[in-house]
């Protein structure tokens, strides 16, 4: 009954990346399930065998479980998933462990089986009801959650580091036995050499460790259920002491105002506020988001041939292991499909709930408004020069934290016309910190993410801005016109990056927060300084656990070229661009690089692209616009070229090592603060080295196809420095210093500059990208201080590199 059960379901599983990757077919691998249901033990079968893990059935032996008998898995209650707040313990887990004691080098795999997503509620039955009852919850339960079965494999450890856990927790009762037994262990005795007595101790203190932990596994998804309704939170939202005086504030009172007169200014402010939340506060409602996972469901399978995800364990490790867990999700904003991508991926694994969206107010129109605002947007104006909507707006921030009420914004602010990562915006992000200092109690954390499609429905749109065309406004109309262009788009690829914790960036930047807090002071510069320490990490995280994708791949090959291709040629181009980026990952963990091969790239690229791309006799013809737009996918990892492209140019123009020192001195910062990359000087010049000992076997032929992913940049940086020492001697003709170079007047000489150049890539002389340069050397330490001669001596250096 539960193999046909099992069919009816669509099975959701995350395994930990260590797991996944470490563990061999060959191990000892126990599985460890919360409760011994069926349902549960098809779940875990089905994950070991998607994902080839060991399954070995000579470990352990128990009855009664028919296909499963022997299965190596241990149960730690008695009961199922209706009753798992209190299923009791399992009467043979005791007895298990002793046996599996006599195993060596044995591992043990934690899985979380569960039905439903974190906004539906799951009936809680006692063990003792009636079977009727229990029948009656089983079938209304499967019949509501079977789209949504989730396992999760989520901790992977030996049996040894297990039970030092256990001795080391306080939810063993023999604690001065154990003690004796704990210190026999670390003088070397097995555990098979201890009397039966001592092993029947462990193991009933680790059967009641194991409990205890999946009680506390339940209480964290149990505290992820909405805790308060949208009416009430907008009520606590005008109660708020902050509200309220900034309505007082606002009350038009004159000297000969009368009573009437002071109560419809106070009823006029109260309205207004109310009017504010309204148009503010998110709706989710679970009719929605199962309507989006219906709708992108459908999207996904006929637009996108599937969905690459990688890191979702680092946010499963916060979950398993903290109480109180707030996730603010920072992502790249690359389309307005962003806005439901997330939602939906975290709605299909229900381990982890579904946030509520920050939204720009120019998307709250009939009727995506209503949609969007359903499915867990919250919608925020550009200015915030209103005091009434600023205080509102932040209160409203502040009650989703002090609810536990996860969120996501877009660090950037808007969507990133270029394809490159733009500069942090701290607006949101502050009002996010000041929530927290109010909700201290809190475990908050950022968990950064890097968002690439293989295509961007509205990247075309994009180069259209950048050439200078006026945006569209949002407008029901504009949706499903480019609804109704969608076209096959290729993958999208998904990377969560490890979580930020906010405490410990107050703790380093703001080391007197608590204290100051506590007597009602806010140090506005341990603040800025967090915020921007913040914002930085966070940037720096997505750009390094970005996906070399294979639209990325294809785009720089064919980057600075004329469009004219043949195909052989073109996957040989291709293969050796990924060899050398697969080497970029020794220096960068969380770098993911395609690994199709490259003549089935070029065909699903053909695919997407065929419009662009003219095919004849295997010769490739992309049109100009089609370059500019490719552009777009390659400028979303142009970062994750810059030390393999510098060693390309330096073998390519003979550059000796000196001259490389004095280009890491004054521009690894440069790259860091305009790119998002984590150089210094000493490791940038390493890695440089490192690609050049690889390079110097390939041709030349093969260098400049790499040589040429860093010229525009560094065209860029040339024209900018050429510009300010232009600058620069003006100003001593006037008797005046670099102190009073303004570099904001600079940026439109760069950009006329650019222009003329005549360039086919918009964005090679785009203001954004520019003033994002301009701001760069604005903040650069190395340049804050500079020296004529040495800024004369920067630009020596950058002449070589283009020489």
């Amino acid at each position: 009954m539960s193999s046909f059960l099992f069919k009816l379901t669509r099975l959701r599983s995350i395994v930990k990346e260590d797991i996944a990757h470490n563990l061999t077919p060959e191990q000892k691998v126990i599985y460890i399930l919360p409760y011994d249901s069926s349902l549960a033990l098809e779940a875990l079968a089905a994950t070991v065998k998607n994902n080839n893990l060991p399954w070995d059935k000579n470990l352990i032996s128990h009855q009664g479980y028919g296909k499963f008998n022997n299965a190596p898995v241990i149960f730690i209650q008695k009961g199922g998933y209706l009753t798992a707040e209190k299923n009791p313990l399992h009467p043979q887990l005791k007895n298990d462990l002793v046996k599996l004691f006599a195993q060596e080098d044995l591992v043990f795999v934690m899985a979380y089986p569960q039905w439903g997503t974190n906004i539906i509620t799951k009936p809680s039955v006692e063990p003792n009801a009636s079977a009727l009852t229990k029948a009656w919850y089983s079938l209304t339960s499967f019949l509501n959650f079977r789209k949504f079965f989730y396992l999760t494999l989520y901790a992977k450890q030996p049996l040894a580091d297990l039970i030092n856990i256990m001795l080391s927790s306080e939810t063993s009762t023999n604690l001065e036995v154990l003690h004796e037994i704990a210190q026999e262990l670390n003088e070397g005795t097995n555990l098979t050499s201890l009397s039966s007595e001592q092993q029947k101790i462990i193991a009933h203190s680790l059967a009641n460790h194991l409990y205890s932990k999946y009680q506390d596994i339940l209480a964290r998804r149990n505290s992820n259920k909405p805790v308060i309704k949208r009416k009430n939170l907008i009520t606590s939202v005008i109660s708020d002491p902050q509200v309220q005086e900034a309505l007082s504030k606002g009350k038009k009172e004159g000297k000969n105002s009368s009573v009437k007169d002071t109560v419809s200014a106070v009823a006029q402010q109260q309205k207004q506020a109310y009017a504010l939340i309204e148009e503010i506060a998110a709706d989710p409602k679970f009719r929605t988001l199962k309507s989006y996972d219906f709708v992108l469901e459908k999207l996904w399978n006929r637009f996108y041939s599937g969905i690459s995800i990688r890191g979702l364990d680092n946010l499963l490790e916060i979950l398993y292991k903290q109480d109180n867990v707030s996730l603010t999700y920072v992502s790249t904003h690359r389309s307005h499909i962003d806005y439901l991508l997330l939602s939906y991926l975290l709605n299909n694994y229900g381990a982890i709930k579904t946030p509520l969206i920050a939204a720009g107010i120019n998307l709250n129109f009939w009727p995506v408004g209503k949609i969007f605002r359903r499915g867990g947007a919250f919608f925020l104006r550009r200015s915030f020069n209103n005091y009434l909507y600023a205080v509102v707006f932040k209160t409203y921030i502040a009650e989703l934290l002090k609810n536990n009420q996860d969120t996501e914004f877009f660090i950037e602010g808007g969507r990133s016309r270029t394809g490159r990562l733009l500069v942090p915006k701290t607006g949101m992000l502050n009002m996010m910190l000041n929530g927290y200092l109010k909700n201290r109690e809190i475990n908050q954390y950022y968990v950064p993410i890097f968002l690439a499609y293989d295509k961007v429905f509205e990247s075309k749109t994009y180069v259209q801005e950048l050439l200078g065309k006026s945006k569209d406004k949002e407008s029901a109309l504009l949706v499903l016109r480019n609804l109704s262009k969608l076209k096959y788009q290729g993958q999208v690829h998904v990377n969560f990056a490890p979580p930020l914790a906010v405490r410990s960036y107050l703790q380093e930047y703001w080391p007197s927060w608590q204290e100051d807090l506590e007597n009602n002071e806010i140090n506005k510069v341990g603040f800025e300084a967090t915020s921007n320490a913040l914002a930085r990490d966070i940037a720096i995280s997505i750009n390094s656990n970005a996906s070399i994708s294979a639209k990325a791949l294809f785009s720089a090959a064919i980057f600075n070229t004329d469009g004219k291709y043949d195909r052989e040629q073109l996957h040989q181009d291709i293969d050796f661009i990924r060899s050398v980026m697969q080497q970029t990952i020794t220096f960068n963990p969380g770098y993911a690089v395609c690994d199709t091969a490259s003549d089935e790239l070029v065909t699903d690229i053909l695919k997407v692209c065929h419009k662009n791309i003219q095919v004849k006799d295997n010769q490739l013809e992309i049109s100009a616009e089609a370059l500019a737009e490719f552009n777009y996918y390659r400028n979303n990892v142009e970062h994750c070229f810059i030390a393999p492209s510098l060693a390309a140019i330096k073998l390519e123009k003979n550059i000796d090592d000196e001259n490389l020192k004095g280009f890491c001195h004054y521009f690894s910062e440069i790259f860091n603060l305009n790119s998002f990359t984590n150089f210094t000087e000493q490791t940038l010049f390493n890695q440089v080295k490192h690609f050049e000992s690889i390079l110097s076997e390939n041709t030349s032929e093969q260098r400049q196809i790499l040589a040429k992913q860093l010229y525009t940049y560094l065209v860029q940086i040339d024209t900018f420095i050429s510009t300010m020492v232009e600058a620069l001697n003006k100003l001593s003709q006037e008797a005046k210093g670099i102190e009073h170079l303004q570099l904001s007047t600079i940026s439109p000489q760069v950009i006329a500059k650019l222009k003329e150049q005549k360039s086919i890539y918009p964005d090679f002389a785009d203001k954004t990208t520019i003033n994002q340069l301009r701001n760069a050397f604005a903040t650069a330490n190395t340049f804050s201080n500079i020296t004529p001669d040495q800024l004369v001596e920067a630009l020596s250096h950058v002449h070589v590199w283009l020489k």
